[in-house]
């Protein structure tokens, strides 16, 4: 839980001191450069995420390397993967899971939790067509959630829900073969950005002096 909200304070931080990454570029440099100190080590997004939380692989980034290395210190704040991570850590895109609070003492609740929120608007079964369209996650971090398509769908079927996990479970008690396609995903920034705000303070005023 402790890093799941540092990764995305240090997001919304990064984006809040420096402004929005203009490009894919920018966003790369951003997340290996925002770091906090925690405990006499410099953290990054990327420690946090594919060092920390992911069991030390490798980022989705083509070419890249484990995080830590052996005898990084870093290594000793390596926990075993929870793929539900990826429907909790939010980067600043539109696409990103929402960002909320985690609780040691609930934890596991709140990824599940979380999970299902997410898949209900990033899972979609279509049974006629034997198709599922899947979050995009589950394709640039295919490792963390199965071995081949059949096994990604079993994964992340526990956090289906209703029509869906119906449609879901008899597609995959079938042998026939399946069709897995990814919705796209929005890298545009989720926040609100100052021309809205202004915006947002504008009609405040015009309400406030249209009431008087």
């Amino acid at each position: 839980a402790f890093f799941i909200n540092l990764y995305n304070m240090l997001t919304i931080d990064a984006m809040c001191q420096n402004g929005v990454p203009p490009d894919g570029s920018a966003r790369l440099h951003r997340w290996t450069t925002a770091s906090y100190r925690i405990g006499g080590h410099v953290f990054s997004l990327n420690d946090i995420e594919n060092g920390v939380l992911r069991g030390n692989k490798k980022s989705a980034v083509p070419g890249t390397k484990i995080t830590f290395r052996k005898k990084d210190p870093k290594a000793a704040f390596v926990v075993p993967l929870d793929r539900r991570i990826h429907f909790a850590l939010n980067c600043g895109a539109l696409s990103c899971p929402p960002v909320r609070t985690y609780t040691a003492a609930y934890v596991d609740d709140e990824l599940t939790q979380s999970s299902k929120d997410y898949l209900a608007k990033y899972l979609r079964v279509l049974p006629e067509q034997k198709k599922v369209k899947l979050t995009r996650l589950a394709l640039w971090f295919a490792t963390d959630f199965g071995a081949g398509d059949r096994d990604i769908l079993n994964n992340v079927k526990p956090f289906a829900q209703d029509e869906a996990l119906q449609a879901l479970e008899g597609l995959l008690s079938s042998e026939d073969r399946l069709a897995v396609e990814h919705f796209p995903y929005s890298m545009e920034y989720n926040g609100t950005s100052e021309q809205e705000k202004a915006a947002e303070v504008e009609n405040e005023r015009v309400q406030f002096w249209e009431a008087e």
